[in-house]
């Protein structure tokens, strides 16, 4: 039984061939089965394809979001690039100013210590030529000794007053003269009497400068004291 889609078993007179009935329930049973295999399968793949799919469209949605808030992260940035390029330009600025005001400074501290060293030199020049000496005498009070032509010697009190004290205190590098003691305060002194009459404004740098005469008619119970501050 070949051909025309048989297929036959034969046993000496006997067969059973399947014929159309065979292929019929293939076609029932089979073919059915099979196409839904493919369309479950095919289903799947749409399905996976579609969860793909959607998933990356979210994330594309969410680009435009990420991209302002970079962009927004970006000018942020810029900003503070600026801000801080102003404040290190600010900062330069006051730091170049306080560097100028500080050697401005420096050089009026230099001058000024110059100046104290002047006046110190000054002081101590004509301190050479005035003294105080005598009994409770101290380095601001005492009996006045003067030095005139390399001679040491003491100053009547004829005249003598606050305005003459004030010229010793400033010579020995004080403020003031605190008074203008007469009568040998500070004990009689011993050498010639060198200044009397002395008559200070209380200007002067030193008594030198002051007026006065050299012939008197004192004694050294008439010596003349100061207390300076």
């Amino acid at each position: 039984c070949h051909g025309h889609g048989f297929r036959c078993v034969t046993t000496w007179g006997l067969h059973n061939c399947e014929g159309n009935e065979s292929l019929q329930h293939h076609r029932e049973n089979v073919l059915p089965q099979l196409l839904e295999d493919v369309n479950q399968t095919s289903l799947r793949a749409i399905l996976e394809l579609e969860q793909r799919t959607s998933s990356e469209i979210r994330k594309l949605e969410h680009l435009p979001t990420f991209a302002e808030s970079l962009n927004k992260s970006t000018v942020d940035i810029n900003q503070n690039l600026h801000e801080l390029m102003r404040n290190m330009s600010t900062l330069s600025t006051s730091l170049a100013a306080t560097a100028t005001n500080l050697r401005a400074d420096l050089h009026v501290l230099s001058v000024n210590i110059t100046d104290v060293r002047k006046v110190a030199q000054i002081v101590a020049q004509f301190s050479r030529y005035v003294r105080l000496n005598g009994t409770g005498a101290t380095t601001s009070q005492g009996r006045v000794e003067v030095l005139l032509n390399g001679v040491w010697g003491t100053v009547c009190d004829d005249a003598w007053d606050i305005n003459d004290a004030t010229v010793v205190c400033r010579q020995l590098g004080y403020n003031r003269a605190l008074s203008a003691p007469r009568f040998a305060r500070y004990g009689r002194g011993s050498g010639p009497i060198l200044m009397d009459n002395v008559g200070c404004s209380g200007n002067e740098d030193q008594l030198s400068q002051c007026s006065f005469i050299s012939n008197h008619d004192c004694g050294h119970y008439e010596d003349a004291g100061v207390s300076c501050a």
